[in-house]
């Protein structure tokens, strides 16, 4: 897919309207495989590609789903003793790996293709995964093409991630959800989505504790998990996806669906520090970014597992930094190799470079950018170079862009207010 782009003048405030967060209900879709009756989401962004990806996993094993009007209704497969899934569907996402928590002791054998998912990396091992569910008392094998998981029996231990992985720490959670063992795990992810999945299960019946200050999570497996209707919380990338835009064009955007700040904090204090204004609204559920007032200043950012700054914002927040009149510069310990956007931005003339593992961004747009094109590298990488090319008053092209809609619900009709931007009919 490819997309045209170009700057749009004489821009209008704008007020987006948004739903549940794509990286909550993906990992929430295969939570709700542990369930004995079927469970209701709510708050559901039903037009992204990743949802659709996992739709169609849940229904080539078996499950069933309802989808429609924001809302998803999902039925687990019943008495099924062996599943095998090939590439062809789990290469779609990346969270495909949640089979393996989610069924491995639900079936006799599960086997699955290898996953997909964004590839600004590449080098993002799932080993971590496959060792944890090793060290809870599974069998796993695994060739070039496939992972194989067998339950073997319950075992009560004390897991360390070497790293805080958010898959393998939901992964794991799922893992030991039922059963009679007593999990212990240390050095989990403490982003919100591994705390709305874990909300998730406890409110279906499971027995999970979080000990947020240690990175500690406790599992005393229960027999079953009942259905249940679940909220989706409101999706903190795309939030600041278009604070960032507000910023970036000199508008004021109001983000409505937007409950709690708490999410979004460490965002909202780098926005602070470069003289940004914004303002959250708890009793309307919205938090307003007021670009028309700001004048940003340059600031230097760190991305770290949460509760820092997150990697999936670094590429977001490096194109809006072009607004601050100063160097700015990025670091991002989560996936340095997260830089492949910046080589297709200096296509189009961005001031920006990657020098001495920083990203440096220079600020103060002062050269003509040119029509260029630019491919879509993983999901945020796409919105990065839609938003360098919505700077330009020439047509730029974005290829790979079927990336972008993954995690971004009503993206063109949304973008609109910011730019010109439509599906290229000449691909």
């Amino acid at each position: 897919m490819q997309l045209k782009v170009s700057k749009r003048h004489h821009l209008q405030d704008v007020n987006i309207k948004l739903s549940g967060a794509k990286n909550a209900l993906l990992h929430l879709l295969f939570a709700s495989l542990l369930t004995e009756e079927a469970t209701t989401f709510n708050n559901v962004p039903s037009s992204l590609r990743d949802y659709h990806a996992v739709c169609d996993i849940l229904q080539a094993i078996g499950g069933k789903v309802d989808s429609q009007d924001g809302m998803a209704t999902i039925a687990a497969p019943q008495k099924v003793n062996k599943i095998e899934l090939s590439s062809n569907y789990t290469r779609r996402t990346r969270t495909s790996l949640m089979l393996l928590g989610a069924l491995a002791k639900k079936v006799s054998v599960l086997k699955i293709g290898y996953p997909g998912g964004c590839s600004f990396s590449e080098q993002r091992p799932f080993d971590i995964h496959l060792l944890g569910f090793e060290a809870l008392g599974a069998k796993v094998t695994h060739d070039e093409y496939h992972i194989v998981i067998e339950h073997q029996a319950d075992q009560s231990v004390e897991h360390t991630l070497r790293y805080p992985s958010v898959g393998a720490s939901i992964n794991l959670m799922l893992y030991a959800a039922t059963g009679t063992a007593q999990v212990k795990l240390n050095n989990i992810a403490l982003e919100p989505e591994v705390i709305e999945v874990a909300s998730f299960l406890n409110y279906a019946g499971a027995k999970i504790k979080i000990d947020h200050s240690a990175r500690i999570m406790q599992i005393d497996g229960v027999e079953k998990l009942s259905g249940v209707t679940f909220r989706v919380m409101y999706d903190r990338i795309q939030t600041m996806t278009y604070a960032a835009l507000a910023y970036l064009h000199g508008l004021n955007v109001c983000v409505e669906g937007v409950d709690t700040k708490e999410y979004i904090a460490k965002p909202l204090d780098v926005l602070k520090k470069m003289g940004a204004k914004w303002q959250f609204d708890a009793e309307h559920s919205r938090i307003c970014f007021y670009g028309k007032k700001s004048v940003l200043i340059p600031v230097n950012i760190t991305a770290m597992p949460y509760p820092e700054f997150p990697t999936d914002l670094q590429p977001i927040f490096a194109v809006m930094c072009a607004k601050a009149d100063g160097v700015s510069e990025i670091t991002d310990t989560v996936y340095p190799e997260r830089t492949k956007y910046v080589d297709e931005l200096k296509k189009l003339n961005f001031p920006i470079d990657y020098q001495d593992n920083k990203i440096k961004v220079l600020g103060s747009i002062v050269e003509p950018l040119h029509a260029t094109s630019m491919k879509s590298y993983d999901l945020r990488a796409g919105m990065a170079v839609v938003m360098g090319a919505s700077l330009s008053d020439q047509v730029c092209t974005i290829t790979s862009a079927e990336q972008i809609f993954r995690g971004y619900e009503n993206l063109l009709e949304n973008l609109t207010h910011f730019m010109h931007i439509s599906i290229d009919k000449e691909e």
